[in-house]
């Protein structure tokens, strides 16, 4: 036994050493222009994760998802490395590799041997689709909520075998913690009670009467089936709440019901493609609409859906593990099948947890294929190498994010014409990185000729507009826009900039009153333009008024604190003015303004305080 467990080791260590040298050149990447932006380089909750924000990670959603954990994560990140990308990089790729010992260890205790094991998680670990998971930062939700997973199966696999409550109470936990990170993998207990279902009993004295720790063990997995489950519940009523408040669904409801079905018979195709022909790969892919039943798409889907049904049903019969991964496989893909049917982007990173049973799968199909151990292993060695190869092409196109954009709008066009998503990220990097602004206003211009009155397409012509002073046209453009899409947080602002440099201090107010809360970046930066414009007119009241909110709504923002404590200074309120200061201090000790400013208003209270007794 303890050379079967020191055999383990030399296996996961290759498997490790292969992925982290295949990684290793994302540690030199920067961040990328899509959710890296709100997730890390704006997100004000991260930097002051433990001056009083920690709880708040439980109790409110973030960019549309209630993923706690990973927010907690890049904190911690924050912490360690602060701003560089160099360290959330670092992160992923240690989350990677220990999920494929993870994966490995799992196959292992599935009764696997060493090399079907060793084989299916180098598969696993290398495969292209699994660039984006891993090179992406964002996508950390994704590595988290699977290796708690991981953990939480293991636990299980302990609980079916010794069948005490702590290891399955474990595995629940686990659970919980991988629902937190991300709220994919909602249906793994059931996978847990099919697991505990397909267990052969062995140790049995009577074939026709079962044991007594089974019966226990049963109502036990029934409990924690259900724990699960409520849990499962639980996350998923609280995404999408907060998906329904940021008004976030992604299915829009013009299709009918034979579309969406037809539609989601397509995908099938997409993630066959994407597993056995890695070679065109794309940030992001669109699935034809299906409007009848013989499109081959639809078809080809069907067939594979049935054969998998097939596949699971006499595995189900026979109490094969064949049944398990198959399993593996749909819990894996059913929150993606009811989020992207309709039809928006598919992602490779919604192979990440399902390529796992595939693996195992393929291994075990071929290993029946070639009978000869060495063509077998000479086999899945040119596979493993060509993979690899096809890994690292892809992954040197995550370094430069132009490059990556301008391959993904070539391998998949009718995305970038149907939705300009490819081309919004090229007007991005474009406003982001200074370049001139005839490619900014090209890059806009093509988007409007689809949609005139884009928010974000609007907004870089009207900053183009501003440039070369036209602030009428300007104006003009903004309003009308405004009128389709009230709640575009930069417009609004925009907006309300015109009407300040036209001295109109009531329609400024107006439009920064009107940016949404949900979009806490502009919401604060209208806010702070809100108590600027009430202090140039005099009112006092109404200033102080909104300089409280701010700073409780927005207390991660240093100057909020100065003009509250300029609010309560201009309306005789010296001891408050002081009292802001010190609290605006307290949660942002670096900040040389605010200790200036707190030591000028305590030598100027001082001089006071003798007219207050007198």
């Amino acid at each position: 036994m303890k050379n079967s467990s020191m055999n383990k080791i030399p296996f996961a260590g290759i498997a490790a050493c292969l992925t982290l040298y295949l990684f290793w050149p994302s540690l030199e990447y920067g961040f990328f222009w899509v959710d890296d932006f709100y997730y890390v380089q704006q997100n004000e909750c991260i930097r002051h994760l433990f001056s009083g924000n920690l709880f708040s990670l439980f109790t409110r959603g973030f960019y549309i998802l209630w993923t706690p954990l990973t927010t907690l994560s890049f904190g911690l990140d924050y912490l360690i490395w602060k701003g560089g990308p160099f360290g959330y990089h670092l992160t992923n790729c240690i989350l990677h590799l220990t999920n494929i010992y993870l994966v490995f260890y799992l196959f292992k205790r599935s009764d696997q041997d060493l090399l079907t094991a060793f084989i299916a998680s180098l598969f696993f670990a290398v495969h292209p689709v699994q660039i984006e998971s891993v090179a992406w930062i964002s996508e950390r939700k994704t590595l988290l909520c699977f290796l708690f997973f991981l953990i939480g199966c293991h636990y299980w696999k302990s609980f079916l075998k010794s069948s005490k409550l702590l290891q399955g109470g474990l595995a629940v936990v686990f659970h919980l913690l991988s629902v937190l990170s991300k709220p994919l993998l909602l249906l793994a207990p059931l996978l847990w009670f099919l697991e505990a279902f397909l267990i052969r009993v062995t140790n049995s004295s009577s074939p026709d009467a079962a044991p007594s720790h089974l019966i226990g063990r049963s109502a036990k997995t029934r409990l924690l089936t259900g724990i699960g489950l409520a849990i499962s519940f639980f996350s998923l009523s609280m995404t999408l709440h907060y998906l329904s408040r940021e008004k976030a669904f992604f299915l829009p409801l013009s299709y009918t019901l034979t579309e969406r079905i037809l539609t989601a018979l397509t995908l099938p195709w997409y993630y066959v493609k994407n597993i056995f022909w890695p070679v065109s790969l794309s940030i992001s892919y669109l699935p034809e609409t299906a409007v009848f039943f013989l499109h081959p798409k639809v078809l080809f889907g069907g067939m594979v859906l049935l054969g998998i049904i097939t596949c699971f049903y006499f595995g189900y019969r026979r109490k094969s593990p064949v049944a398990y991964w198959i399993f593996w496989i749909g819990i894996g893909l059913a929150p993606v099948s009811t989020v992207i049917a309709m039809p928006t982007w598919l992602n490779d990173r919604y192979l990440y947890v399902p390529l796992a049973a595939a693996a195992i799968l393929l291994v075990n199909f071929t290993r029946r294929v070639f009978s000869a151990r060495r063509l077998f292993i000479l086999f899945w060695l040119i596979v493993i190498i060509l993979l690899g190869m096809v890994s690292r092409s892809q992954l040197t196109l995550w370094k430069n994010p132009m490059k990556l954009l301008e391959a993904s709008m070539k391998r998949d066009p009718r995305s970038f014409q149907s939705r300009g998503w490819y081309l919004h990220g090229y007007l991005k990097f474009q406003v982001d990185n200074g370049n001139p602004a005839e490619k900014i206003l090209s890059a806009a211009k093509k988007i409007l000729e689809n949609d005139p009155h884009d928010p974000y397409a609007v907004y870089c012509v009207v900053r183009s507009l501003i440039q070369e002073n036209k602030l009428d046209e300007a104006l003009q453009r903004v309003s009308e826009t405004l009128k389709r899409h009230p709640d575009a947080a930069y417009l609004n602002r925009v907006c309300g900039n015109l009407y300040l440099a036209k001295c109109d201090y009531q329609r400024a107010s107006f439009y920064y009153s009107a940016v949404p809360d949900k979009d806490k970046q502009e919401s604060s930066q209208a806010l702070l333009d809100q108590i600027r414009i009430m202090l140039r007119l005099k009112d006092h009241e109404k200033a102080l008024l909104i300089g409280k909110m701010a700073a409780f709504k927005i207390p991660d923002r240093p100057e909020i604190f100065l003009l509250l404590a300029e609010c309560e200074q201009r309306s005789g309120e010296w001891g408050d003015s002081l009292r802001a200061l010190q609290k605006g201090v307290r949660l942002h000790p670096e900040n040389e303004d605010l200790r200036h400013a707190l030591i000028r208003t305590s030598k100027q209270l001082s001089l006071l305080a003798p007219s207050v007794e007198s």
